[in-house]
């Protein structure tokens, strides 16, 4: 049975989800195919191109200490630097959203060889952060988990569509969040935040065979999708680790 990989947005909390991917990995369990949205679309990448070996690398060395409001440049230049001269070996599909008329764009990697640093760059723009990219912004701003349609041309395109596993991982906080209150506006975004992701995992839940949400998001520290401090950096990737080799301990 094929399996795809999803994951969703959600900044520099992105460090935890590659720290579970990095235990996935460790583990033997391979993916066909993998559906990232925002930072999930750079952890994407690195599966997608064979890199896993270096993802711990990439987190701390290239991505820790980013500063979302000056660094775009440096961001770009990460994402350039791991494309150039490879090939995707498994399909990578990713979510932009256009700015006008508001669509949400699906592209499958493979396809677009020439463009492909181009449209994850784009992928992970995060408005008021980060500015367009050809019209196209980060498609976590309406859908943290990657919409239902992303996850079809996955399975589509490694032609599984009766027979397959979904794996999530969410580096989206728990049910029991640790965040600071700050004002009433703070707390409707947190509300809405955890509204939008359990309708997006329940309806994928209730559309796809087989559906594994691989870890959940169980911070050790308190974090943010904007705090990519080295220490944090490195505490989430090693949560992530942890957890995912509890979730899936032998």
């Amino acid at each position: 049975m094929k399996r795809v990989l999803v994951l969703t947005g959600g900044g520099g909390m992105g460090s935890y989800q590659a720290g579970v991917m990095l235990a996935l990995h460790e583990k033997g369990i391979r993916f066909d195919a993998v559906v990232g949205n925002s930072i999930g679309a750079l952890n994407g990448m690195m599966l997608a191109t064979g890199q896993m070996d270096d993802l711990f690398n990439v987190w701390t060395r290239d991505v820790a200490g980013l500063n979302l409001l000056t660094d775009q440049k440096r961001f770009r230049q990460i994402i350039s630097n791991r494309v150039a001269g490879r090939k995707f070996e498994i399909p990578l599909v990713v979510n932009t959203l256009e700015l006008v008329p508001g669509n949400i764009l699906t592209y499958i990697l493979q396809d677009y060889p020439d463009g492909a640093v181009n449209i994850l760059h784009a992928a992970s723009a995060v408005p008021g952060y980060f500015k367009p990219v050809n019209g196209m912004v980060d498609a976590g701003l309406t859908h943290i988990v990657p919409p239902a349609v992303s996850v079809r041309r996955a399975l589509v395109r490694i032609k599984a569509m009766t027979e397959h596993e979904l794996y999530i991982i969410s580096c989206r906080e728990s049910d029991t969040p640790t965040y600071t209150k700050k004002n009433r506006v703070a707390d409707v975004a947190r509300v809405a935040d955890l509204v939008l992701d359990r309708i997006s995992i329940n309806g994928m839940q209730q559309l796809f065979e087989t559906f594994h949400v691989a870890a959940v998001y169980q911070p050790e520290i308190a974090s943010s999708p904007t705090d990519f401090r080295v220490t944090t950096i490195r505490s989430q990737l090693i949560n992530g680790v942890q957890t995912a080799n509890k979730t899936y301990s032998d």
